[in-house]
């Protein structure tokens, strides 16, 4: 089994959502100081449910101020040092690789059954654990995004949103649309923005998109609460936390074999923001071509 990111935090995470202080259960707007991880050398944010996780989680703990990670060795060659005592946070690089011994059948029968999926874990640190700031650093340009685009994204993905009717904001299978308040319903902006993400996870996982597995509504909660909070923090949108923490705290506490049952549905919730960005991306709403590979 292929080591992750979040094997030493998995436990804090599940303890979190009895709680209801997992992350993806507290809310922010752009511009406030929560931003995607990123590398402090390349300026490639971190993707991957796993990474994003962990590097939250690890900001979390310990306050960073700073959404700059480094390894120790780029840290060195940026003229700065990890101080004595300063604890890595794991990131994961995935790659595909054919095992030695099949190479020569899959030169030979051009055959995609030989390759295989591995995954690397290594160590980064925050810019707070250097003993000076990383200067020059390279950084993403700071977005940030409102209503209108989440219904640009929205009709650029297919979903039909229907308005008014109604004080509730649901997702109905049998008919496959998001049904809305009216926006001016919304106590604000950000409360549509984050109700509407939440609900187009959802609908993601209809049979003709992708076709989701939804073994029970707590979970389909848990995938939708955390898709929406990764689709937000990749895309500079705000977050708030739909009304669901009681569907967590059940989930956190039945389910069987946890860890392993997180891990799938974070992955769904992976699939579901990317369905979405990718969208939004080939109908030309985003600045530039979404990275899917893992920041080195």
């Amino acid at each position: 089994m292929n080591k992750r990111a979040i094997d030493s935090i998995r436990t804090q995470i599940i303890d979190g959502m009895k709680n209801g202080t997992a992350p993806w259960q507290k809310g922010w707007k752009p511009g406030t100081g929560v931003h995607q991880p990123f590398n402090g050398k390349t300026g490639r944010a971190y993707t991957g449910w796993a990474n994003i996780l962990s590097l939250f989680t690890s900001s979390e703990r310990a306050a960073y101020s700073s959404p700059r990670w480094v390894t120790f060795k780029q840290a060195q060659e940026a003229g700065v040092t990890v101080r004595k005592g300063e604890k890595g946070t794991h990131v994961e690089f995935w790659k595909v690789y054919t095992p030695k011994r099949k190479q020569a059948d899959a030169k030979a029968d051009n055959d995609e059954d030989n390759k295989r999926l591995t995954s690397k874990v290594y160590s980064v640190f925050n810019e707070d654990q250097l003993d000076g700031k990383l200067e020059n650093a390279a950084e993403p340009a700071p977005v940030s995004r409102n209503i209108q685009f989440v219904l640009d994204m929205a009709e650029a993905a297919g979903a039909t949103i229907i308005f008014g009717g109604g004080d509730s904001a649901y997702y109905r299978p049998s008919l496959d649309l998001i049904r809305s308040p009216n926006l001016d319903q919304y106590v604000n902006e950000a409360e549509a923005v984050a109700t509407l993400i939440h609900e187009l996870i959802h609908w993601t996982g209809a049979k003709a998109r992708l076709n989701r597995d939804m073994p029970c509504i707590a979970t389909e909660e848990l995938v939708a609460e955390s898709g929406a909070w990764l689709l937000a923090m990749e895309l500079g949108l705000p977050f708030t936390p739909q009304n669901s923490t009681s569907y967590l705290a059940s989930w956190a506490k039945k389910a069987e074999n946890p860890e392993q049952a997180l891990d799938k549905a974070l992955s769904n919730a992976q699939k579901a923001a990317r369905y979405l960005s990718e969208a939004a991306d080939k109908a030309g709403l985003l600045n530039s071509a979404n990275e899917l590979q893992d920041a080195a």
